[in-house]
This record gives structure tokens, C-alpha cells and sequence, in this order.
């Protein structure tokens, strides 16, 4: 699990020593910085020297910047002491370098002798409230690259980007009261504070920002990764809902003429032709059906599983939906269509597959692009080749059915 950089404590001001393990008993430790007051203290990644963030607030007398000492308390850094008069946090990646966030709004990310790599003036997203503040910020490495989260009220992650730092935001909406980041720096755990959700983002570059639902409106005290990735224990009360890996996760919709399956969550294959309009074969299962671990509790729990093709060129409202009922009386479930226009060409569409039930548990998996032909009669080629057969009849029967003029 990732460290979090916290913010130090303000209750008052503390200085920097410097302290031997053989010295004599009753030797002094050494006062260090000339007695400046210090607001943070972070070691290098092999530990000889160390990033200290001095303290700015009046009543201790600091002037604030960022030094890099040894262990003697000699300052190291080329050009002195960085952003003199400046409050600031300090997080040191694996690899050396080092974020710094100023109190401004300002985000630098410096190598390991100061030298600035990428730079950006108020582009962390503070706030007046205490909770979105400069003092509650706390801040994650991300693995072993140069990335960096940030949370206050938000959580957003920082990358240096040809000299300048890009910010993305984790979630769409404000308010996050836990955030876990993996050691790895793949993906972080993020509960959210409006729904009490607990959702897992993926980091990783083939993955970026896609986002799962974990469990459902719980009151979570902690999550412990598993360095396995996309794993993790819980402490919490009982809950109705949890994780399931995608990789156990299989669907099916068999429509007259092909059949859609998935595969361990990601292997999806087609047999057979889907149509536009074609209705389901209820002989296969419904017609739909979403294999998972909780499947077999679906009759007793009152199980729902809803199918909707969506396409991405119009949002608003699903193109078909069926709905299939897991209780033993249940009727079979029935496909509906919503765009009866004619297609005169194939479309590619979006299928989600969600199932819920009456203890609050929710699964979803969602297919993209499955390719769906359109009906023989309403294809162009068909259309034009029937128009032209037809216009060619009406030209040839006068001439075979009426007589000859003379």
C-alpha cells in the first residue's frame, strides 16, 4: 500500500537535531538549520540526506522554503534553499524526484539536486473550507513512476507533461472519505462521501480511469490491498455485496440467427448473425443470462437481470431492453425494441448487462461495439435491386400482355 505525505502538526513549532546512536551519555544533539522552525521532514529514498519544509506560520519566527541537508545538517542543494517565504509540502518518489505543492496552488516536480523537471502555477484545486484546504492535503506516490494523487476534498493525480504538470480528476463529483492507493501505483480505492460507495479506479496506462463498483453504501473503516492487484481485505460491517473478479464473470444473449457470448469477463465471441429487431431465443436460458458466482442465489433473492443495447450516437435512451426474472413463476423474458425506423445499414452497439436483486447486490458488464446487422429487406442494395426489378417489370408486361399495334 502506497504512503501517504501527510500534513505535520500545528500546535507548535518544532526544530530539527541531529543526533549520534555511540554518542557519550549526556551528549547535546546538535541543532540543526540555525534553530528554524520546521514543518516537514522527508528522507531520500537510500536515506543519506533529507527534504525538510520549513514552517511559515508567524508565531514561529520560520521563513518557510525547501532544503536538502546531511546527516551534519550541511545544505546540499546547488542554488541554497528553494521557495524562500513559501509554505510547502513535500512528497520523494522512488526514483529520487520530488513533488512540491505550495500553499499558492503552485505544483513542481524537482529532481533529486532541485533542478525543476515540470512546473505549474495554480493548478491544485484549493478551497476555502478546512476539508479542501493546503493544510489537509495529503498526497500519494504512484509506483514507481513520476505520478503523484492528490486528495483534499477531491483526489486527482499529477504528471509531468513536456515541462508543464497535467492534472485529471478521479472522480466526477467532490467528496471522497477514504482513498487507498495499491504499492504498485495501478490503481487506488475510493469511497465515496456523497453515496458511501467503494469503488476501485485503475492507474495503469491500458486501464486509465476505469472505475468499478467495489460495494455498496457501507460504513468501510479500511482497505488493505493485496499486492496480487485488483484484490484487497476490508474492515467493515456485514455487507450484501462484494468484489468479483471480472476474470469469473461470463454473459450470453442468443438472438434468432447469432449468439453473443463472454468469457471470463473479457473474451467475447460471435456465433451466428445478430440482427437489428431480431427477437430472443428463449429456448437458450431467456435468451439472456449473466454468469456469476451469485447466480445461483438469484431464485431466492428475487434476482433481476436487465439487457439494454445502447448507441453511442444517441445517449439518452437505450435502442432495446429485456428484462428476465430469476423467480421459479416468472414469465420468459421478452426483447424490446424502441427504434422501429427502417436500418438501412449495419450498427455497432453497446450492451450492458446489470443484475440486481432485494438485498441490494448489483453486478454490470458492458460490451462495446458489437456489430449488428441490418434486416435483408431493409438493406440499400436490396432496396434498389427490388426498385430496379420492379421499374424493369412495369417496362416489359406492356409490351408481352398488350397487342401489337398496326
Amino acid at each position: 500500500m502506497a504512503r501517504p505525505s501527510t500534513q505535520p502538526g500545528t500546535q507548535r513549532a518544532r526544530r530539527l537535531y541531529s543526533v549520534t546512536a555511540t554518542a557519550e551519555p549526556g551528549t547535546k544533539p546538535i541543532l540543526l538549520l540555525n534553530g528554524a522552525a520546521v514543518r516537514q521532514i522527508v528522507p531520500e529514498p537510500e536515506g543519506t540526506h533529507l527534504w525538510v519544509a520549513g514552517d511559515t506560520r508567524p508565531e514561529t519566527g520560520g521563513s518557510g522554503g525547501l532544503y536538502l541537508i546531511d546527516p551534519w545538517g550541511r545544505q546540499v542543494l546547488p542554488e541554497g534553499p528553494l521557495f524562500l517565504k513559501q509554505g510547502v509540502l513535500v512528497t520523494v518518489l522512488r526514483l529520487g524526484h520530488v513533488w512540491v505543492l505550495t500553499r499558492e496552488g503552485d505544483a513542481y516536480l524537482l529532481d533529486g539536486k532541485g533542478k525543476r523537471l515540470a512546473s505549474s502555477k495554480g493548478i491544485l484545486p484549493l478551497s476555502e473550507s478546512a476539508e479542501g484546504g493546503f493544510d489537509y492535503l495529503h498526497t500519494f506516490p504512484i509506483g514507481s513512476s513520476d505520478g503523484l494523487l492528490v486528495w483534499t476534498n477531491s483526489a486527482f493525480h499529477f504528471q509531468p507533461a513536456d515541462g508543464s504538470v497535467r492534472m485529471t480528476s478521479l472522480t466526477e463529483k467532490p467528496g471522497i472519505s477514504q482513498l487507498i492507493v495499491e504499492e504498485n501505483g495501478e490503481g487506488a480505492w475510493i469511497q465515496s462521501e456523497t453515496d458511501g460507495n467503494l469503488y476501485y479506479t485503475f492507474l495503469s496506462k491500458d486501464r486509465y480511469l476505469e472505475t468499478h463498483l467495489v460495494l455498496k453504501a457501507t460504513d468501510l473503516n479500511y482497505v488493505f490491498p493485496v499486492p496480487n492487484r485488483q484484490n484487497g481485505w476490508i474492515q467493515t460491517s456485514s455487507a450484501s455485496f462484494a468484489y468479483v473478479h471480472r476474470s469469473i464473470v461470463g454473459a450470453a444473449l442468443a438472438l434468432k440467427g447469432g449468439t453473443l457470448k463472454v468469457e471470463k469477463g473479457r473474451n467475447a465471441s460471435l456465433q451466428g448473425t445478430l440482427n437489428i429487431r431480431a427477437p430472443l431465443r428463449t429456448e437458450h436460458s431467456g435468451g439472456i443470462t449473466l454468469d456469476w458466482p451469485g447466480l445461483a442465489h438469484a431464485a431466492e433473492t428475487s434476482g433481476l437481470l436487465q439487457v439494454t443495447f445502447w448507441d453511442p450516437r444517441t445517449p439518452q435512451s437505450p435502442v432495446a431492453s429485456a428484462t428476465r426474472s430469476f423467480e421459479a413463476s416468472a414469465p420468459g423474458p421478452r426483447l424490446n425494441w424502441y427504434d422501429t425506423g427502417p436500418s438501412l445499414q449495419g450498427r455497432a452497439y453497446d450492451i450492458v448487462f446489470k443484475y440486481q436483486d432485494n438485498l441490494g447486490t448489483e453486478t454490470q458488464l458492458t460490451v462495446r461495439n458489437v456489430p449488428f446487422h441490418a434486416p435483408l429487406r431493409e438493406q440499400v442494395w436490396f432496396r434498389t435491386a427490388v426498385a430496379c426489378l420492379v421499374a424493369t417489370l412495369l417496362f416489359l408486361l406492356p409490351m408481352v400482355f398488350l397487342p401489337p399495334s398496326v
